[in-house]
């Protein structure tokens, strides 16, 4: 890999690094909108560095020298809409209008993509509050379906065993 190619894998590193930070920072319970905004300003600054001095990210070259690399989907992913265009001189020989390359920064760049998980706190019926704790707590725990639905676990019980999802 020569000095340039090195430097265009160590922009889409910073990237990857910089994204993947405000990934998890969108996904922490405790952080407001406004804690992004640093976070999106750096990587909206370095992917306009990078497309500045080395082209898309999603530009055939770039895409190869990333391209094995696990995080090289994620990076790509931060384009969309990507035409690499077509030259003038091909366009001239295929009799069709010159065309820049382009792309669009997703939605990353200027919103928020990816809020943190809330466990469901009520149900609208035994039935959603039993599929509901067995995904959250992968057993019949009848306390806590007691809470989803604000009912007494004995009419739980009776309702649930009636209908065979349990058996008592």
């Amino acid at each position: 890999v020569n000095e340039k190619d090195s430097d265009k894998i160590q922009g889409m590193v910073q990237i990857v690094e910089v994204a993947n930070k405000l990934r998890m920072q969108q996904l922490d319970i405790k952080t407001v909108d406004n804690d992004l905004v640093p976070i999106r300003n750096e990587l909206n600054l370095l992917y306009d560095e990078f497309i500045k001095e080395h082209g898309y990210l999603n530009k055939g070259i770039n895409v190869k020298l990333f391209e094995d690399d696990v995080f090289a989907p994620f990076l790509l992913s931060l384009e969309k809409n990507y035409n690499k265009g077509i030259s003038a001189e091909s366009a001239k020989a295929a009799g069709v209008s010159y065309q820049k390359e382009y792309a669009e920064k997703s939605d990353i760049f200027f919103i928020r993509t990816q809020s943190p998980y809330n466990s469901p706190i009520k149900a609208d019926s035994f039935e959603d509050a039993l599929h509901i704790a067995l995904t959250e707590k992968a057993y019949v725990d009848l306390n806590y379906i007691s809470s989803l639905v604000n009912k007494p676990v004995d009419d739980i019980t009776k309702y649930l065993s009636s209908k065979g999802f349990i058996f008592n």
